[in-house]
Order: structure tokens, then sequence, then C-alpha cells
């Protein structure tokens, strides 16, 4: 009974290609969403400020005023960028390229069909260009 159930770990992961249209789709969707999330984080930031620090901050912290609270807002801000871009960002760009080559990409058959016309050229030419083909 056990394995009629059994699924492989590579059958389950198995990614498929549905078309453009839904790559289209998702990106320009997140791509419009960040400038509403300017907006929205900016509403949310006023909001904390009346419902939170105005009304209900102790004492000890009375001295932080509006253009304070923000400049501490967008200094967090900065620091998550940072971290995101030092940490976070290497490992998307891998990830990236890892899918680049993964999936029926065009520029993959140009970059092949312009180095089969380079070993041509070479060959004709007699140069060696065996070593270019390492990569680092």
């Amino acid at each position: 009974m056990r394995g009629s159930f059994k699924i492989g770990v590579g059958k389950a992961l198995r990614q498929h290609n549905l078309g453009r249209w839904l790559g289209f789709s998702y990106s320009q969707t997140f791509n419009t969403m960040a400038y509403f999330n300017i907006f929205m984080g900016g509403i949310n930031l006023l909001t904390f400020w009346h419902t939170t620090m105005v009304q209900t901050r102790p004492d000890y912290l009375a001295w932080i005023s509006l253009p304070i609270f923000i400049g501490f807002v967008f200094m967090g801000f900065w620091f998550v960028g940072f971290m995101d871009y030092k940490f976070v960002m290497p490992a998307r760009v891998a990830f990236s390229n890892r899918q680049f080559f993964r999936h029926d990409n065009p520029l993959l058959a140009e970059l092949a069909r312009q180095r089969e016309i380079e070993r041509r050229i070479a060959d004709k030419l007699g140069i060696d260009i065996s070593d270019l083909d390492e990569h680092d």
C-alpha cells in the first residue's frame, strides 16, 4: 500500500513552463505593487505614529518627534536594504542564473550558435580556442 503513494522528490519538485503570459502577469503585478507598497508604508507609518507613539508612548520617549521617528524608520529601512544587498541578493542572483540555464532559453541557443561561428572562424585561422571554453 505504501508504494502506491510514493512520489519521488524529483517528480514533486519538477517545474512546469506555463508560458510567458504567466511570467508577464506575475512580474507586472509585483512591479506595480512596489509603488503601492511605498504609499501604504507611508500611511502605516503615520497611523502607527498617531495611534501608538503619540497616544501611548512612555514619558522617557517624549523626545521622539515625528521627524526623528521617520528618521529611525528610514535608518531601519536602509539597514534592511543593505543586509538584503549584502547577503540575500547574491543568493537570488545565483538561483536566477541556475534557472536561466534550466529552461528553454532562446539566448542560450543564440550563444551556442555564436560559439559555433567563432569555432569555425578560429579553425580557418588556425587559432586554438579550446582554453576559452573553460569556465572559472
